[in-house]
């Protein structure tokens, strides 16, 4: 009697859910409509409707029910985890690298006091002439004079009778160990007030150059990792935003000292230009592709 009435159950399983198979309008039938537009979703149903029929057919519980619960079997799965749509997201790179510094920065200057403001401005630039046409003789430097002024010196009661005159003159060079003699050499005309190491501009865009390869490398790497670790195939750039960025050292001030007679022991500069770091970042949005 036992075995006869659960075949009956079976039977009556087996009619009810073909009846809710053909049902135009039945739920199940919207649902499988709109599954129909991803071609996983529609596997997953399939499978869920294999098992439905299976289990409606062996132990005669209603169909739509099994139905629902097979189908969120399937969805729990790991299979069903896979992602069936695309999406989007921002992946950072660097790569960087040190390396030696190859220009040189010489900032000298002088200064005089007075109470005649022309005679003193007159030894000033007469004192940055002699300096600028030196520097001249020495081929690839670079030369900037800057901040020459003449003004008033002021106390605690206003304005005095003397005056101040000043002049900056800026040297720039690869060649540093010239640039190095030369600056001491110029002490004797003016102070020194900083010393720079830094790397040249050319010098610098050959290795950001070379480090976009291995940026664009550490990139693709990252991203086909997360494209695979969340269940997907591959992805699509969709945006790039370079950043290269750069650590230049600040200029080195030295201590002031009064102005050198011109028989005076020039001062001695360091040739150790030390390292830079380089480094080139990107951000980029990117679609993960199932």
């Amino acid at each position: 009697m036992k075995h006869a009435k659960s075949t009956a159950l079976s039977v009556q399983g087996l009619g009810e859910w073909i009846t809710l198979r053909q049902a135009p309008d039945s739920k199940l039938n919207i649902f499988r409509g709109l599954t129909k537009k991803t071609p996983r979703a529609a596997k997953a149903l399939a499978r869920a409707e294999a098992v439905t029929l299976s289990l409606s057919f062996n132990f005669g519980i209603h169909p739509m029910t099994k139905y629902l619960l097979s189908l969120l079997m399937l969805l729990a799965s790991p299979w069903a985890v896979a992602q069936n749509l695309p999406a989007t997201t921002l992946l950072d790179a660097q790569a960087s690298q040190e390396v030696d510094n190859d220009e040189l920065w010489v900032s000298l200057s002088v200064s005089r006091d007075g109470t005649n403001p022309t005679e003193i401005t007159q030894a000033v630039l007469a004192k940055l002439n002699a300096a600028v046409a030196q520097a001249r003789k020495l081929d690839g430097v670079q030369l900037q004079v800057g901040n020459v002024h003449t003004a008033p010196v002021w106390g605690p009661n206003g304005k005095t009778n003397q005056w101040t005159a000043q002049a900056e003159l800026r040297l720039v060079s690869t060649n540093t160990n010239a640039l190095g003699q030369l600056a001491s050499e110029l002490t004797s005309l003016m102070q020194l007030n900083g010393v720079q190491f830094r790397l040249s501009k050319d010098k610098r865009l050959r290795v950001e150059k070379a480090l976009l390869n291995d940026m664009a490398a550490n990139f693709k790497d990252r991203a086909s990792s997360i494209a695979v670790a969340f269940g997907f195939k591959t992805y699509r750039i969709q945006s790039l935003n370079f950043n290269p960025k750069q650590e230049r050292p600040y200029p080195m001030p030295m201590m002031a000292r009064s102005m050198a007679a011109p028989d005076a022991a020039a001062i001695s500069i360091p040739n150790e230009g030390g390292k830079t770091a380089v480094s080139v970042g990107m951000q980029a949005s990117i679609e993960l592709l199932p």
